[in-house]
């Protein structure tokens, strides 16, 4: 008597969400993508979203699968700023409640980071409201705080080659942030600008708060590490010691222009040093 035994070995492929019959290989789809997908085999990536088209629909993921919005901006032949009636104009020290949700506008920003679209609103502030050098974009989260916030500044004017001026990202564990703008705009206003803002989260997450514009006289410097003697001395004593850490740079949120080159507007990363009782501040900057 023969016993004959069979044996059904059963394999497990990673498959991505965007491959509706399941996947032959390591995501490799069997058959066609979804259509919010890449019909790539793999059904990886969200499908390709082309700017130039006069379109509303764009595809966008949130973390894990891709959703279709029909919420996209569309913009004239080369223009990167929206059109007037997608703006929300705001004013110095008058706050207000913005929600980013499933029927807010879906772009993406001036900033050389900003090739994603993402949900998010546009603002424009009048250049000549403001009469101090600086000014401060606040953002306070409501409830939930479980969001990604990205914040973009710009000076650049309707038909001018954008520029990114300013960059910041509130992470999620923070509920209140301030991002600090040099008025660049002060001393050259022969006639009507304005500062261009782009606010947006990150993976279609939902986002309440409050935004507001104020004025600031002078730089606030944030220190973010304070060095004294003792850090010193070592380094005087062995001088291939080194003391490293880490800065990110888009959670300083300053922008600002550093001694030495003051035409050329960076993030700024301030620390100081503590001398005999005096400080000594000193500034480290990402272009």
């Amino acid at each position: 008597m023969f016993l004959l035994m069979l044996f059904t070995l059963v394999y497990s492929f990673q498959c991505s969400p965007g491959c509706p019959d399941g996947c032959i290989t390591q995501f490799t789809c069997t058959g066609e993508c979804k259509a919010e997908y890449d019909n790539d085999r793999s059904c990886n990536n969200c499908r390709f979203n082309n700017p130039y088209l006069d379109t509303s629909d764009v595809y966008i993921t949130n973390g894990t699968d891709c959703i279709l919005s029909t919420n996209k901006i569309i913009k004239a032949d080369g223009s990167w700023l929206p059109p007037e009636e997608s703006l929300t104009e705001v004013y110095l020290n008058q706050p207000i409640k913005v929600r980013i949700d499933q029927y807010s506008y879906v772009d993406y920003g001036f900033c050389s980071k900003e090739k994603k679209y993402n949900l998010g609103q546009w603002f424009k502030l009048r250049a000549d409201s403001i009469t101090t050098d600086h000014f401060l974009i606040v953002i306070t989260k409501e409830n939930n705080t479980d969001y990604e916030l990205t914040s973009a500044v710009t000076e650049s004017q309707r038909g001018q080659r954008k520029n990114c001026y300013g960059y910041t990202v509130m992470p999620e564990e923070k509920k209140y942030y301030r991002h600090q703008i040099p008025n660049i705009l002060r001393d050259n206003i022969t006639d009507l600008k304005y500062y261009y803002i782009f606010l947006r989260t990150k993976d279609y997450a939902f986002a309440d708060f409050h935004l507001e514009i104020a004025e600031q006289e002078g730089r606030l410097g944030r220190v973010l590490r304070e060095f004294n003697q003792s850090d010193i001395t070592p380094l005087a004593i062995d001088l291939d010691k080194k003391i490293s850490w880490d800065i990110d740079f888009a959670d300083v949120a300053i922008t600002g222009a550093p001694a030495c080159i003051p035409q050329t507007y960076m993030e700024l990363a301030i620390h100081t040093r503590n001398r005999r009782k005096r400080a000594i501040r000193t500034t480290c900057v990402q272009a």
